[in-house]
């Protein structure tokens, strides 16, 4: 099952929140293991894509499930400010494309509920175009307010690097490791935890950028739970912005894929 990049923004994101709850002590150089991934970095593209392997377990019977995506745009909201007062910590995503980046920021609140607070596309090929990291670096470094003047910045942050870009996005990454910006790599297969510790890589160490593993089946699992909340206020629960950038592409999108749950040999597996 390919990813769908607006899906793969909320998984980021989530996959954020918990890296920067597990690394709240994260202040530089001296947090990281000095341990590297020696796994492969020629990866395309589609490294987010989960791997489907020939298998002769007995199958007897599979059922679908997706989410209706008028349910989710209707939410669409006036914060009356540019992040909501629930509003605790925020956390950002970039897409990495061969002609544009796509970023994201999402505040998270109490029991991961969660508010869509910016979405940007920035134009331009990351391999030549200098100006789309600096734009990309204001929006990381920007405040963002709530309707009582408070500011809140971006606490954590994830990269794609796993497409063309890769030495463009880890010598983005390295610098801002003490910002807590970090490349990231997906891995699709069931049972990979949430987030890996920053790890340095081959490639990595030529910026002295770090490399997250986000395991994208179990958080893509976690995120199709919430968007089934309907409650405000409930565990998980998914606000969305009534800004025009979350238009009904970005909703198709996001719920562009199906939950597939089947018994093998007795066992319900996803």
């Amino acid at each position: 099952m390919k990813f769908i990049y607006k899906a793969l923004f909320s998984i980021m994101l989530c996959a954020a929140l918990l890296l920067l709850c597990s690394c709240s002590n994260l202040s530089g150089e001296e947090y990281f293991p000095e341990t590297t991934d020696r796994s492969t970095e020629t990866e395309t593209a589609g490294t987010t894509e989960a791997t489907t392997e020939a298998t002769t377990e007995a199958t007897t019977e599979q059922t679908e499930e997706s989410i209706d995506h008028s349910g989710l745009m209707i939410r669409k909201e006036d914060y009356g400010a540019e992040v909501p007062d629930d509003v605790i910590v925020l956390t950002a995503a970039v897409d990495t494309q061969d002609n544009r980046l796509e970023v994201e920021i999402r505040g998270w609140g109490r029991n991961f509920e969660n508010w869509g607070i910016l979405k940007k596309v920035l134009i331009g090929d990351p391999r030549k175009n200098m100006a789309v990291w600096e734009d990309l670096d204001r929006i990381l470094l920007a405040p963002y307010s709530k309707a009582n003047g408070e500011k809140l910045y971006v606490a954590c942050a994830l990269q794609d690097a796993m497409g063309h870009c890769t030495d463009e996005v880890y010598r983005f990454t390295g610098p801002r490791a003490s910002r807590r910006v970090f490349a990231c790599k997906g891995r699709g297969k069931t049972g990979v935890p949430m987030t890996s510790a920053p790890k340095k890589t081959d490639v990595g160490q030529r910026y002295n950028a770090y490399l997250v593993t986000v395991g994208v089946d179990t958080i893509k699992d976690q995120v199709f739970s919430w968007m089934k909340v309907e409650q405000p206020g409930a565990v998980g629960y998914m606000h969305f912005p009534d800004l025009p950038e979350y238009d009904t592409e970005h909703f198709l999108q996001l719920t562009g894929e199906k939950l597939v749950s089947r018994m093998v040999n007795g066992n319900l597996v996803y």
